[in-house]
């Protein structure tokens, strides 16, 4: 009985510490495939002059490969730590186990990594139809570098979260990464576009596209979820 016990949600804990790995590798080659990018990132933004940054992530891979290897890595953290709390409440008692763990980590990070997606599409398409190129390169450039610039902050958040004692800190900061992630992208749309006589047109269609358009995606399917779940 006891042996059971011990045993009992091992499964689990070997399918969240699989994901952290795998975000851990992938943190690891995104720097090794790319060293210096910190710093050249810091000299771009000193100098003013943003367009080194894409030059520079193109001589080591394409620029949408790594976009999407870090969005992937975001999405991995995220998904793990945001698990790794719910294994804590009630809510999983009938609704969790090992094989759906790993089914929810599979719509966590294809719903993420969709929800940056569509993020992505829907900037490009105002942007090219409105803004200048320069200035839209400069902003995809901030919204990359930032998400790439808080990876580290996401590292060890699933591994606080599988503690009973730290899961709730460890969602409580996961919630302020992806605020500080926000602020930081709004600050400079509006460094970088108010000042000319189209820049608050810029930032009020940066601001429902890019930042408000996906919560609300979020808010539909966590609506229609928990009127599945309660239905």
């Amino acid at each position: 009985m006891s042996e059971n016990v011990f045993w009992q949600g091992q499964a689990e804990l070997d399918i969240l510490y699989i994901v952290v790995f795998l975000g851990w590798g992938l943190s690891l080659i995104l720097a090794l495939l790319l060293p210096g990018l910190t710093l050249v990132a810091l000299e771009s933004y000193r100098y003013k002059r943003t367009d080194a940054i894409g030059l520079y992530i193109g001589r080591f891979l394409p620029y949408s490969l790594f976009d999407t290897l870090v969005s992937l890595t975001r999405a991995l953290f995220i998904t793990s730590t945001l698990l790794s709390y719910l294994r804590g409440e009630s809510w999983w008692a009938t609704h969790g186990g090992g094989e759906r763990l790993l089914l929810y980590h599979l719509l966590g990070v294809l719903a993420l990594m969709s929800l940056d997606l569509l993020r992505r599409g829907s900037y490009a398409l105002w942007a090219y139809t409105f803004m200048p190129p320069l200035a839209a390169r400069h902003l995809d450039a901030d919204r990359l570098m930032i998400s790439y610039a808080t990876l580290p902050l996401l590292l060890m958040l699933p591994l606080a979260a599988m503690q009973a004692a730290l899961s709730l800190p460890a969602l409580i900061a996961l919630i302020s990464v992806l605020a500080l992630g926000s602020l930081l992208r709004i600050v400079q749309v509006f460094r970088r576009l108010v000042g000319s006589s189209d820049g608050y047109v810029y930032v009020f269609l940066y601001l429902c596209t890019h930042e408000l358009l996906p919560w609300a995606v979020v808010a539909l399917i966590v609506r229609f979820a928990s009127q599945g779940v309660l239905g």
